[in-house]
């Protein structure tokens, strides 16, 4: 009779507790989450919970919730406990945050939705020079044995300088014919292209250097360089040259250094990309980023909010390919960046 009766009891617990609680902390002592990201944009709002008791890995099953909303919304009522928050919406990046609710609190929380970067992949850039030297040899040419090679630049075409008499002539090489680019008179410390090989660069002796797109959409002379190696040189409103010390702007004939990237390019006159190679541990600092990571981060230059898009990505500077802001790995592939 006794075991009965505490069977009675035990069961009446299992059944009475369970729903005061539901009852006290869904009308008494109500929960709820208010969500904004401050647009129009229709997003699923997805909450799932953990009471973090291991004994009942059951009980989580009751924190989980799902909405749609637009623009705004409020969950509510919320048991309370530890929450994942997931916000989803069609061609903006994912939002994820976390956070633990008090029994009746009730959190207010704002974000913003930003376009998806995409990556694809466009092929990759010819580091073999061995076709424009055999072209250099074999072209029919007169005196095809006075031009030196500088590099073959990303569309394949051979780009060569040759000497007449003062004058050193740049330009684009072919089986038929030297096409001249640019003549300089002044004496010609050393000829390269940049890593993307979409740039000439021609240091003058001068102290000057002179930076040719290979795209020959509008030529640079600047005054003053750094004093490292260049490794690329991204034209446009500012061109921007990137050594192996830092990244720069090119304003009028002074270089502005980047603090904050190791390297950026813009998508829009609102959005800049950055990146931050995980070796420049002062930069990852400054932003109060975790060291050991190489970062891809989208800047809103209006609003000055930064997310990070990518983390480990292989990266060795940005450019315009085709028109198409785009990156380079260190395997010379090119992948061109599109914000949707």
């Amino acid at each position: 009779m006794r075991a009965r009766f505490f069977s009675l009891v035990i069961l009446i617990l299992l059944v009475a507790v369970p729903i005061w609680a539901y009852y006290y902390f869904t009308n008494s002592q109500i929960a709820s989450i208010s969500i904004s990201t401050g647009s129009g944009v229709v997003f699923v709002a997805q909450l799932s919970g953990s009471f973090e008791l291991d004994w009942l890995p059951l009980a989580d099953k009751a924190l989980t919730y799902t909405q749609t909303c637009s623009g705004s919304c409020t969950i509510s009522p919320i048991l309370p406990a530890k929450y994942s928050l997931t916000l989803t919406a069609s061609g903006m990046t994912t939002i994820a945050d976390t956070f633990s609710i008090d029994t009746g609190e009730k959190i207010v929380r704002s974000y913003l939705f930003t376009d998806t970067m995409v990556f694809r992949s466009m092929g990759s850039i010819a580091r073999d020079d061995t076709f424009a030297l055999s072209l250099i040899d074999n072209a029919r040419v007169t005196k095809i044995w006075e031009y030196t090679l500088i590099a073959t630049d990303i569309q394949g075409r051979v780009w060569v300088s040759n000497k007449k008499d003062t004058i050193v002539q740049v330009g684009i090489l072919s089986n038929e014919r030297f096409v001249p680019i640019r003549n300089i008179s002044t004496p010609i410390v050393r000829t390269t292209m940049d890593i993307t090989r979409s740039v000439v660069i021609i240091n003058l002796a001068s102290s000057q250097t002179l930076f040719i797109p290979t795209d020959l959409s509008g030529e640079k002379e600047i005054l003053i360089i750094p004093d490292r190696p260049i490794i690329s040189v991204v034209p446009g409103t500012p061109w921007k040259i990137l050594t192996s010390s830092g990244s720069y702007e090119l304003s009028g004939e002074r270089l502005i250094e980047d603090i904050r990237f190791s390297d950026s390019i813009d998508i829009s006159p609102q959005i800049r990309l950055g990146y931050i190679d995980k070796k420049d541990s002062a930069k990852l600092t400054l932003a109060n980023l975790p060291l050991g990571q190489s970062l891809l981060i989208r800047l809103d230059r209006r609003t000055g909010e930064s997310i990070i898009v990518d983390s480990w990505i292989d990266m060795v500077t940005f450019f315009r390919y085709r028109d198409r802001p785009s990156y380079i790995d260190s395997s010379g592939n090119v992948h061109s960046i599109e914000s949707r």
